[in-house]
């Protein structure tokens, strides 16, 4: 029983602190709340807090603004230096199949030439697989690979996970 008495008291004392913090509101309920002195500092406190909070806003528009144009920059540049890449790969594969077709003349060799210029120019392997007819499509590391050889024209069309590019050349 003296046990329970003790904590008994020492919750006492824990919970009396409470109830006096309890006991302050922010919703005016006493008669000084009502004092004018009083109603104007709650205007100008409200004031305060409006102003605070649509300085947050601006200021948290202004940071994401900037965080999104910031990334679009990033990811134009990214996207121009694919682009640029692809263009060079697929403009030494062609000038590959344009020297083997005058070279050969046959569009099978001029295809091999083309695809395995593209592979050495990816940095990937490419296991050469007969070739039969004048047009073909592969896939070369991540890039799909279209090419189609004929007498008049080499045409070569590349789509990588962003970009694509075509490349015709006429044979003369």
């Amino acid at each position: 029983m003296r046990a329970f008495l003790i904590v008994l008291v020492i919750l006492k004392w824990l919970v009396l602190p409470q109830e006096v913090t309890a006991h302050d509101a922010f919703y005016p309920h006493h008669s000084q709340d009502f004092s004018p002195a009083e109603v104007e500092r709650r205007k100008d406190l409200r004031i305060t807090v409006l102003i605070i909070t649509l300085a947050f806003v601006v200021l948290m528009t202004i940071l994401i603004s900037l965080a999104f144009s910031q990334t679009s920059k990033v990811g134009a540049t990214q996207q121009e230096n694919d682009q640029h890449r692809l263009n060079q790969r697929v403009n030494q594969a062609v000038e590959a199949a344009s020297q083997e077709m005058m070279v050969n003349g046959t569009t099978s060799q001029a295809i091999s030439a083309a695809l395995t210029a593209y592979a050495s120019n990816a940095g990937v392997s490419w296991h050469q697989q007969p070739i039969t007819g004048d047009r073909v499509r592969c896939k070369i590391g991540l890039d799909i690979v279209i090419i189609s050889v004929n007498s008049q024209q080499i045409d070569m069309q590349v789509s990588s996970k962003d970009t694509s590019t075509q490349v015709i050349q006429k044979l003369t």
